[in-house]
This record gives structure tokens, C-alpha cells and sequence, in this order.
């Protein structure tokens, strides 16, 4: 028997991959799950900075044929430009919703990082039999990218160029008096910092109304703002959210060392004229603890409308007091959930004509039989849930007087 099928037609293969991969596509198509919600980022600049006073140090050291002793007081001042952003779900900035934005802090450019030392010296040298003293003084400030992290402890290396602080002229064609003596300067610095985190806190309103705070901490990674959407909140009002001003301080643990590079002018007749000098005379400050607090302006964003409530309250089984009897108040109970369902209101229609209202009302029935009704309730929001109930009232036993 010829099957009523008939002959499959075939198609060529520059044709069936095409097809393949279409029918690939709607194949994924009917088995992926729901898509991934839609989110929106806003982002706003700001700069934290901040400065500190560590106070002096003196130290003496020797080597060879140098004794110096320099003091040294040091001020610090960093600045960091940041940005602050905020991600959401448009579609839960909705009454009784949590939106639970994301908050995120950001640095676009590295921090930098300086320290300004005030440093006075005597350095004196003993060299067969012929001593003298040389005073220099300066400000030398040592600096460097140095990012300030959240929450997270960080290093620090920075620097100085040299600076003269005794003689004058360069390499080159200008030269100073010959035999004159030279002091070049520089200062290397190594900054531990705390990992404190930045903190600031959270405010939301609507039609200048305050929906709530939180104290935020914030971190290297995106956090989490425990934000709802009370119900009472306007429909078509928006969502001002804002970040207050950030601060954080900042412990400082401050490693540093002078390098001292001596030298002088050699007579010369023919230019470039170059400097003799000794090997540099690294001269450590030792350690300096402090701190730095770090402050910034913070940011506000619009969320756009509050969108109505759309999940309606669902309600329970009403339930009724068992053992119910013609002439005595039974007990109804009944309750319901949802995002708004606090403070719903109960509606109670009954068989005989009658009502009661409250999600725990009582009512007696004149005679006895089985009755029915419904039970609306109503959330703060105006959205709805009902359901049916039945009761059974037996019949009172009758009291007999004996006259």
C-alpha cells in the first residue's frame, strides 16, 4: 500500500542552512524564559578631598665624614574625582514595590596624593681636618597617583624631583661660583591607608514627602539600598532618591626618606660646566601616623513616576466559628496579603440580606439552616480580592418551663 505521504521533497543546502538556523532561532525562542529585567543607570560627578597636619619629626644620622639633622613637618592633601551612579528597575518604582537599587561608587581618574614637608637641616662635614656646616631649608612636596578605595586598604608611592636648596645654576652654561657648595633635595614617601569606607545617607521623597533614610556604606563593588515604595506614595509623582554628602577618615601610616645629594662647581673654562657630586646620603624620617578625613559633595536622581500598585491582594479562605446555633454570634475571620494589603478593608454580604464589615466580624442568624455570602476586601491601593463562604446554624433545643 502507497503511503499518503507521498515523495519529501528536498531542498538544496545552500537553502537548508538558512532554514536550520531558523528553526534553531524559534526553537530558543519557545524554550527561554522570561526576559531579564530592563534597567536604568544614572551617574553624577563629585570630587572628595581632604588635607591634615601629621606634625614634626627631628632625626640625626651619620655616615662616613657627614652628620645631618633635619626636622621636618609634613601636611597632607588628597583629592579624588569619583562618580556616584544608580541602577534600577523602572517597572518597580511602583507603589508597595522594592525597587532595592544598586548604588555604585567609581573612580574615572586615578587620586592624587600629596605630602609637603617643611624641612630645615644642619649638615656638617669633617674631612681631614677641615669642618663646616651647611643649613638648608625648604618645602619639598613628594607626590603620586593614589586612588581612595572604599572599604578596601591601599598603598601609596610618591615622589619628589630635586630641588637645590643650597647653590644656584644648572648643567650646562650657567655655573655658580666654583667650589661653591651644592644641595639638591628629594623626598620619597610610602603611605599605608586605612580601609575605612566612604559613607553617606540615603533619602527618598515624593511631592515633598519623605518616603524614608538609610546609611549607606560604600564599597568597591556595587551595593544594595534596602528602598521600598510605601503604598500611600502618589501614582504619577516622582521618585526623588539623593545621596547625601560622602565622608570617610582615613588612617595614614607615612614612610619617608630624605635623599641628600651633595656636590660643588668645578672650575672650567670651556662649557658645558657639570657639578661634581657625592653619592646620595639617604637620610630616613622613620614612620609618621595620622589621619585625613575625606569629604564630598554627594548626588540626587530622578526615578521618574511612581506607577500604580498592579498586584492585587489575595485573600484567604474565610473561615466561620464551627458549632454555629440560631440566635448566638458566630465569628467570621478572614485575611489577605499583597504588597498594600496592611490595612485593607473587609466587606461581608450574607445570604439573609445582611452585612458586616472588618476581617473579624460577628453575626447571629434568627433561625437555623445553612447559609452562604461573599467576603470582598479592598487594599489601601483600591485593587480587590473575593470569595465565597458557607456556614451551617443548627437549631437552638427548645427550653421547657415546668409550671
Amino acid at each position: 500500500m502507497q503511503s499518503s505521504r507521498g515523495t519529501p521533497r528536498r531542498i538544496p543546502r545552500a537553502t537548508a542552512i538558512p532554514v536550520a538556523f531558523a528553526l534553531a532561532a524559534t526553537s530558543f525562542l519557545a524554550t527561554a524564559g522570561p526576559a531579564a529585567a530592563v534597567t536604568t543607570t544614572q551617574t553624577s560627578a563629585t570630587v572628595l578631598t581632604g588635607s591634615s597636619s601629621l606634625g614634626s619629626i627631628t632625626v640625626s644620622d651619620t655616615a662616613d665624614f657627614i652628620v645631618a639633622t633635619a626636622t621636618a613637618s609634613s601636611d597632607v592633601s588628597w583629592t579624588q574625582p569619583a562618580l556616584l551612579g544608580v541602577t534600577y528597575d523602572p517597572a518597580k518604582i511602583r507603589q508597595g514595590a522594592r525597587p532595592d537599587p544598586s548604588v555604585s561608587y567609581d573612580r574615572p581618574l586615578p587620586g592624587t596624593l600629596s605630602v609637603s614637608w617643611s624641612i630645615s637641616a644642619a649638615i656638617g662635614f669633617e674631612l681631614e681636618g677641615v669642618s663646616f656646616t651647611l643649613n638648608p631649608s625648604a618645602t619639598v612636596t613628594a607626590s603620586g597617583p593614589c586612588d581612595l578605595r572604599s572599604g578596601v586598604a591601599t598603598v601609596c608611592h610618591l615622589s619628589s624631583a630635586a630641588m637645590r636648596v643650597i647653590g644656584s645654576g644648572d648643567e650646562g652654561y650657567a655655573i655658580g661660583p666654583p667650589l661653591s657648595p651644592i644641595v639638591d633635595l628629594s623626598v620619597v614617601s610610602d603611605v599605608t591607608i586605612s580601609a575605612d569606607a566612604i559613607a553617606s545617607l540615603r533619602e527618598a521623597s515624593s511631592a515633598g514627602v519623605a518616603l524614608g533614610s538609610s546609611p549607606l556604606e560604600l564599597a568597591e563593588s556595587d551595593i544594595t539600598d534596602p528602598l521600598a515604595v510605601p503604598c500611600s506614595a502618589g501614582v504619577g509623582n516622582d521618585l526623588d532618591y539623593s545621596l547625601g554628602d560622602l565622608s570617610v577618615l582615613k588612617g595614614l601610616d607615612i614612610a619617608t626618606s630624605l635623599s641628600w645629594e651633595l656636590g660643588t662647581w668645578i672650575p672650567s673654562v670651556i662649557p658645558p660646566f657639570v657639578p661634581v657630586f657625592l653619592d646620595p646620603f639617604l637620610q630616613p624620617l622613620g614612620a609618621q601616623s595620622g589621619s585625613i578625613a575625606m569629604d564630598g559633595a554627594g548626588a540626587a536622581f530622578n526615578l521618574g513616576a511612581i506607577l500604580a500598585n498592579n498586584v492585587a491582594p489575595t485573600l484567604t479562605t474565610p473561615t466561620a466559628y464551627a458549632g454555629a446555633v440560631e440566635g448566638t454570634a458566630v465569628a467570621f475571620t478572614a485575611s489577605a496579603t499583597g504588597p498594600c494589603a496592611a490595612g485593607s478593608t473587609y466587606v461581608w454580604s450574607f445570604s439573609d440580606g445582611a452585612h458586616a464589615y472588618g476581617a473579624s466580624p460577628q453575626k447571629a442568624f434568627s433561625d437555623s439552616g445553612p447559609y452562604d455570602g461573599n467576603v470582598t476586601v479592598t487594599d489601601s491601593t483600591g485593587l480587590t480580592d473575593a470569595a465565597d463562604f458557607s456556614v451551617d446554624v443548627a437549631n437552638l433545643d427548645p427550653i421547657v418551663q415546668v409550671l
